[in-house]
């Protein structure tokens, strides 16, 4: 007995620290684990609390505005023709409604309910003022129906106001949400540093023994830590940038929608500028859910297809509403240029590369962006060149990572546009690059595969 107990004491610490190796990979993937799982609760909060809040809140300011045209249309329409105004001022009402109920059913974060009461209370005041605007213009005096326009255009922007309370609320908790993404993921990275540091500690005293082991069990740490990093880095980008990306579409359609209450006013036709309203939302829909699609994906490009030719005319299009005084010149594009990717993602990277060549032209005596396409059998290439001032010396090689800005920037911004143009080009196979010639402008380019099925075409 004695020497058997012997011939096994020299492996006592081999089978020691393989012990330990063994519990110490079980807490990095355990912590791993719980880190990764709270990171999942804050992503599900945006998606199913922030983003369709503040979805269904700009649907409902945008009936908002079709009520007051369809209000004002009443007060100026003849007695005989108010009942068709009024159907549409129910019909505005309704999808409002709908919308705010959808609102209504999300979680709820703190204050949010405050707020949603000041809506229910602005809405009931204009409801009352609704009510009794048939009662009120029994006939065609001028001064009843200056006074109900008055105030229903009073009514209507203290509605609109409180909406935009609230969806500025779910905005902001989304970015907090985002925020502590980043937090729990830089903790769970330095857990997961420490446990293995002590793991690999505890496996240099197995010797060759428990080399083997130790070089499985590394693997598998390794591409787990590699995985829940690039889950929590598309998922933090993904929450920073949507809330950005959005507000293109979002601003044309309020310019749209301005244009819409003063073609309203001067009694012009409507239906082109109603037109540019819903192609306005349904590019910010495409946008989100391309967006989405590719972080739920784990950034796998999957078998989309978006036509280059329908992204970039919908970016130019918000791009000429924001920016008159700049011109916008387009070369070389065909309209067969596919690339595979989702509509919404190719949006995003085209949107964020034009507003990033406007966004630095305010004061150039020449303000010009011009866009050219070419193709090849394999891949789309599109340059975006601007006058701009062009790069800061020696940024040209660190443009496009995350949170890097040129020295005293004074512009908005966090510098994560350009940090998502290369993270979606490369995640689809693709190569981005910018020319810079400091005083004369930029030129930023990317190449993407072309979809499925239309690589084969020869180049024209």
């Amino acid at each position: 007995m004695n020497n058997h107990s012997s011939r096994l004491r020299p492996f006592a610490p081999v089978v020691v620290a393989i012990a330990l190796v063994g519990l110490g990979f079980v807490a990095a993937a355990a912590v791993s684990e719980l880190w990764a799982s709270r990171i999942d609760g804050e992503a599900e909060q945006i998606e199913k609390n922030a983003l369709p809040s503040v979805e269904h809140l700009a649907a409902a300011r945008d009936a908002l505005w079709h009520l007051e045209i369809a209000s004002q249309e009443y007060v100026d329409a003849p007695i005989e023709r108010r009942a068709d105004a009024l159907t549409s001022i129910h019909a505005a009402r309704g999808i409002i409604k709908e919308e705010l109920s959808s609102e209504l059913a999300t979680d709820k974060y703190a204050g949010e309910a405050e707020v949603e009461l000041d809506v229910a209370r602005t809405l009931d005041a204009l409801d009352q003022l609704l009510a009794r605007i048939p009662d009120t213009l029994v006939g065609d005096e001028v001064p009843a129906r200056v006074l109900v326009q008055h105030e229903a255009r009073a009514r209507i922007a203290d509605v609109d106001t409180a909406m935009h309370r609230l969806m500025s609320l779910n905005a902001r908790e989304g970015h907090a949400e985002a925020q502590n993404i980043a937090r729990v993921r830089a903790i769970s990275k330095n857990l997961t540093f420490s446990v293995t540091a002590a793991s690999a500690l505890f496996a240099v005293l197995a010797a060759s023994a428990a080399v083997r082991a130790l070089q499985r069990q590394r693997e598998v740490e390794a591409a787990h830590e590699a995985m829940l990093s690039a889950r929590s880095i598309e998922l933090e980008r993904f929450a920073f940038r949507v809330a950005h990306d959005l507000l293109s579409p979002l601003s044309a359609l309020q310019f749209t929608l301005s244009s819409l209450r003063r073609s309203a006013e001067k009694r012009l036709p409507l239906g082109d500028t109603l037109a540019r309203a819903d192609a306005c939302l349904m590019r910010s829909r495409a946008l989100v859910s391309g967006v989405m699609e590719f972080a739920r994906s784990g950034a796998a490009p999957g078998a989309a297809r978006a036509s280059m030719h329908e992204a970039l005319d919908g970016v130019l299009e918000e791009a000429r509403a924001d920016a008159a005084d700049v011109d916008f010149v387009v070369l070389g594009l065909d309209d067969d240029a596919l690339v595979a990717c989702s509509p919404g993602i190719l949006t995003s990277i085209l949107s964020n590369l034009v507003s990033n060549a406007v966004k630095y032209m305010e004061d150039r005596p020449e303000k010009r962006v011009t866009v050219r396409a070419s193709l090849d059998r394999a891949f789309v290439h599109v340059e975006i060149e601007d006058t701009g001032p062009g790069l800061p010396p020696g940024l040209e090689a660190r443009v496009f990572e995350a949170y890097v800005r040129g020295p005293d920037n004074p512009r908005p911004g966090l510098g994560l546009g350009l940090a998502t143009v290369k993270r979606f080009v490369e995640s689809h196979g693709g190569h981005v690059g910018v020319d810079s010639s400091p005083g004369h402008g930029c030129v930023f380019w990317f190449d993407l595969p072309r979809a499925p099925g239309s690589e084969s075409q020869p180049a024209k």
